[in-house]
């Protein structure tokens, strides 16, 4: 596609990044492609413009986000070209390179993280030098902000070690953006076909024992890593990174399962199983998928391998385990972006140790501290003990009650959380103390699932204890 709001060509990968750039709650578009451009679109279609640095070149008047070359020199990107026929240029191409949109430094700011193959346009062919990760603002001018630089991405990441798909699959150099320190701020994950598995900080280096090589030349043949999942599955406050990797073919040889921690460091390696029939080599391309798949309280990861169908593998202990990255893209919505986030969800009962008869509220509040879920929902089910009693409301969306279940559905921002409220009445055939549990299942729209709880005991009794100090 050629037009006069820029320039774009074949996508090879799940290039297309959706998230809210401008703050409005509504998605824009961002689709890097095979160019040295990325376009970006408003929700009708419009294409995103540029700031003014951009426009007023002659003849290179770049105006909207598809006419801005990606060079790794900031000034030929600003006036529009560079120097390929005359000396060695590096510029980036975005065919095997996705965008994520996410707010890297928690300023309530989402930026575009989109991964560059970085090459010298002078030779011909291209000479393709490392991949690296851009960092863009709404108007395409390159992040700049909370103390980090990214006017210069990180250069010469790792060359690539081979890139003949006809020796081994290529790699993907898919970016995870998460906060792997806890220090509020993203680093950004990526595989690439230098062989290894990079994690870049804000400051543009690689901290503890990153970068990981999956590729070790005393092997005998060459391997690449899937695209990571990340969580924290122990829950002790330092996520883990989890992903796979394929070999080379012909050589009879499979892929790994591959859990890290934080700063890089292996903590399990396993071998997949070998391929199946007559295929000389196996592994896993795509990213794996933490979920729960038998019911019990702990997550598995599954993969898709190449040569030997699906596998899962179970991660015990981690029934507490917060997800940060569950999947391909992110989430199932394949976005690109941090989803959505009820966890800081509550529900509350007007008293605790009510008496039988006695009208209760309970008040649910879904409070999302990520992007925005079109399609949330909630269900509650009243336990016995409790009837529903009316003054039934929803700050949005759509409630309603029948039979004793209260159900809601909408959307949920992080600016506007979602109340609900309504009355009980504590049943009067209560004639002894008893709890009485109430619990609201909560959707995100997106898989995910959690619940609420509020407890109150009826013909209870509030007891206070005294309070000894020395």
């Amino acid at each position: 596609m050629v037009d006069t709001e820029g320039s774009a060509a074949g996508l090879y990968n799940d290039n297309i990044g959706l998230g809210d750039l401008d703050g409005d709650d509504e998605l824009e578009v961002v689709v890097p492609s095979d160019t040295i451009t990325i376009c970006a679109y408003e929700p009708d279609g419009s294409a995103l413009r540029t700031h003014e640095m951009y426009h007023g070149h002659s003849g290179h008047d770049m105006n909207y986000w598809g006419e801005v070359p990606a060079y790794i020199d900031l000034e030929y990107e600003t006036r529009g070209w560079g120097p390929c026929y005359t000396e060695p240029t590096a510029r980036a191409n975005f065919a095997n390179g996705p965008a994520n949109i996410v707010d890297v430094n928690s300023d309530g700011i989402n930026e575009v993280v989109v991964i560059g193959n970085v090459h010298d346009c002078h030779t011909s062919p291209y000479t393709d030098l490392y991949n690296t990760p851009y960092i863009l603002n709404f108007d395409r001018t390159r992040f700049n902000a909370s103390g980090f630089d990214w006017t210069t991405p990180p250069l010469d990441t790792g060359a690539p070690i081979i890139q003949n798909y006809n020796v081994i699959e290529s790699a993907q150099p898919n970016p995870v953006t998460v906060d792997l320190d806890g220090d509020g701020n993203l680093e950004i994950l990526f595989p690439s076909y230098d062989g290894r598995m990079h994690a870049i900080w804000l400051d543009k280096s690689e901290h503890g024992s990153w970068p990981y090589s999956v590729y070790k030349s005393a092997e005998g043949f060459y391997r690449f890593a899937s695209e990571p999942v990340v969580a924290d599955l122990d829950d002790d406050g330092h996520p883990e990174v989890i992903f796979a990797s394929w070999v080379q073919k012909g050589t009879h040889q499979t892929g790994k399962l591959h859990i890290l921690d934080y700063l890089g460091s292996p903590i399990h390696e396993v071998d997949l199983q070998a391929a199946y029939g007559s295929p000389d080599w196996n592994g896993v391309l795509a990213a794996p998928t933490l979920a729960d798949i038998d019911g019990d309280p702990d997550l598995e990861v599954v993969l898709n391998t190449a040569h030997s169908g699906f596998a899962a593998y179970d991660l015990p202990g981690t029934a507490n385990a917060r997800v940060l990255w569950g999947t391909g893209r992110g989430s199932y919505l394949r976005t690109g972006s941090t989803q959505g986030n009820l966890d800081a969800s509550t529900k509350e009962a007007s008293d605790s140790t009510p008496s039988p008869g006695d009208m209760l509220q309970y008040v649910i509040r879904l409070q999302n501290s990520g992007p925005k879920l079109s399609y949330a929902s909630m269900t509650d089910t009243l336990p016995d003990g409790v009837s529903f009693a009316g003054n039934l409301i929803a700050t949005s969306g759509m409630v309603d009650e029948s039979g004793g279940v209260v159900t809601w559905q909408g959307a949920v921002t992080a600016s506007d959380p979602v109340v609900i409220q309504f009355d009980v009445t504590v049943s009067e055939a209560i004639t002894e103390p008893q709890l009485v549990v109430n619990i609201a299942q909560i959707d995100n729209g997106l898989g995910e699932v959690i619940e609420r709880q509020a407890a109150v005991i009826v013909n209870g009794q509030a007891i206070y204890l005294p309070v000894c100090w020395r």
